[in-house]
């Protein structure tokens, strides 16, 4: 079985914890000697691939002469939940590395984006439609299709309750077409996505064929956004064979100005539902 990467959250606080150590011209054999440890440590704590103490963090933060109680507090907060273990990690015989990986960023982000061509997203699909396309591709991970449906079925539990993320999706109108599953299963996937669209808190548009051709025509992506303690956005490409997380901040500028523009492109939440409307009624005659 592969072992499992470093959890989101872990490598939130190494960057942070990087970032100060930098911004006080401290080396990693500095702290190292603070914190007693070894150097091959340091740079496992920085990725997110070991784990600190609560005294270790409060030590490394004196040490960068954090004073800020309420982001002391808060990378105190996030270190702990990274020592945490999710319900995706505790099925890790079932759910490979990456997707947990994924899984945790939908978990903790504040703001999710996600441009999406091809199919529904994950978290917004209903049960039939996640079968269907379960059906269609072999569980990376093993196991069977009821269990890949009930692990995106309570994904989806993160979009409900005070701390749920804002999340964005821009569809192209051609993932609205594609018959997954069949018209009946296509009919009630559309009424899914009418009674999702819930602005600003989440938010639904489509690319229709007229648009032509657009940005980003060629690729999906999702950008994460977190804010408090450590602000920070993180990029999410799948590909063939994986998913790829880009982190420093020159790999994911070009996908915040992307975000931007396939906002602008895409039409208003209110005309995507008028579309996504009558897309529905066509699979409904079916």
């Amino acid at each position: 079985m592969a072992k499992p990467l470093a959890t989101m959250r872990r490598k939130r606080l190494g960057l942070e914890l990087k970032r100060m150590r930098e911004a006080r011209a401290l080396d990693r054999e500095a702290v190292a000697s603070i914190l007693q440890t070894d150097l091959s440590r340091i740079s496992r704590i920085e990725t997110g691939k070991a784990t600190l103490s609560r005294l270790e963090l409060s030590t490394w933060l004196d040490a960068c002469e954090v004073n800020d109680d309420r982001l002391r507090s808060g990378l105190l907060q996030l270190n702990a939940q990274g020592r945490k273990k999710g319900w995706w990690q505790k099925r890790g015989d079932f759910i490979p590395p990456t997707l947990q990986e994924a899984i945790d960023l939908e978990q903790t982000a504040s703001v999710i984006f996600e441009h999406r061509q091809a199919f529904v997203p994950g978290l917004l699909q209903t049960a039939e439609y996640a079968e269907a396309m379960i059906r269609s591709f072999p569980l990376v991970g093993g196991g069977t299709v009821e269990e890949g449906v009930q692990v995106r079925m309570t994904r989806q539990e993160v979009l409900d309750g005070p701390s749920a993320p804002q999340a964005f999706w821009i569809l192209d109108e051609a993932a609205l077409h594609r018959e997954v599953g069949g018209p009946k299963v296509m009919a009630g996937q559309l009424r899914k996505l009418l009674d999702a669209g819930n602005p600003p808190h989440l938010n639904i548009q489509v690319l229709p064929f007229r648009r032509g051709a657009y940005h980003c025509i060629s690729s999906s992506f999702h950008l994460f956004t977190y804010k408090e303690p450590s602000e920070m956005d993180l990029v999410l490409v799948e590909y063939e064979r994986g998913r790829l997380f880009l982190e420093e901040d020159y790999d994911v500028e070009p996908f915040r100005r992307s975000s931007d523009r396939l906002r602008d492109q895409a039409l208003s939440t209110e005309d995507s539902k008028e579309l996504i409307s009558s897309i529905m009624q066509s699979f409904e005659r079916n």
